[in-house]
C-alpha cells in the first residue's frame, strides 16, 4: 500500500518587479501580510492592495489587510508606506517615506508575521496560507523590509521545472516500454501454448 503524498507549499521568496503603484507593496524579507477572512486570519505575500468603498486597505479579493491595531483605514488612495510598514496618508508635496514621516504621524502599521512551524502552513486558495495561531509570530520592525511600488514575482524556477518534467516523461516512457515488453512476452507464451495443444 502506498503512503499518501504530502504537498507542501514552497515558501521561498520570489524576485521583485517595479509597478510604480502606491498601493502595491512587496516583502523584500521573509514574512507574510495578515488579512482577515470570513473563516479567520489568513496570510499572503501578494501585496496588490486597493482601498475599498469603506476606505479600508484590502487585498485584490477584498479581504481587509490587518495593521498592528486592526483594520487599516485610509483617506487617500495614494498613501506612503515605509520599509517598516508604517502607512502615512499622502500629503501634497510629501511623496517619499522620509517626507511623510517628517510631516505627519503614521495612520497605521501593516502587520507582518512569520511562521514558527513552516511545515504547518497550508494553501487555502487565492494566494492565501493558513496556519495555527500558536505558530504565528509578529516580526520585529528591524527585520521587516517592505518596498512600496513593487510586487513579488512567482518563486517558480522555470528551468528547474522543465528539467523535472523531462525526467518524469523519460521515467514514464521507460515504465511504458517495460509494460509493453511484458505484454509481448505474455502474448508469445499464449501462442506457444496454443501451438502445443
Amino acid at each position: 500500500m502506498f503512503a499518501p503524498s504530502l504537498v507542501r507549499p514552497d515558501l521561498r521568496p520570489g524576485t521583485l518587479k517595479s509597478t510604480g503603484q502606491s498601493l502595491d507593496v512587496a516583502l523584500a524579507s521573509s514574512g507574510y501580510f495578515e488579512v482577515a477572512t470570513e473563516t479567520g486570519p489568513a496570510y499572503t505575500r501578494q501585496g496588490n492592495f486597493h482601498v475599498d468603498a469603506r476606505g479600508r486597505l484590502v487585498t485584490a479579493q477584498g479581504h481587509p489587510v490587518m495593521g498592528k491595531g486592526g483594520e487599516i483605514f485610509l483617506k487617500s488612495a495614494t498613501p506612503v508606506i515605509d520599509a517598516a510598514g508604517n502607512v502615512y496618508d499622502a500629503q501634497p508635496g510629501g511623496n517619499s517615506p522620509a517626507d511623510a514621516s517628517n510631516t505627519q504621524q503614521a495612520v497605521a502599521q501593516i502587520k507582518i508575521v512569520e511562521f514558527e512551524d513552516k511545515a504547518a502552513a497550508q494553501r487555502i486558495g487565492d494566494g492565501l496560507t493558513s496556519v495555527g495561531s500558536d505558530s504565528v509570530l509578529a516580526m520585529k520592525d528591524a527585520d521587516v523590509q517592505l518596498k512600496q511600488g513593487y510586487l513579488e514575482n512567482s518563486n517558480v524556477n522555470a528551468m528547474q521545472e522543465m528539467v523535472q518534467m523531462i525526467q518524469t516523461m523519460r521515467h514514464f516512457e521507460s515504465v511504458q516500454k517495460i509494460a509493453l515488453g511484458y505484454d509481448e512476452m505474455t502474448g508469445q507464451a499464449i501462442r506457444k501454448l496454443g501451438e502445443l495443444s
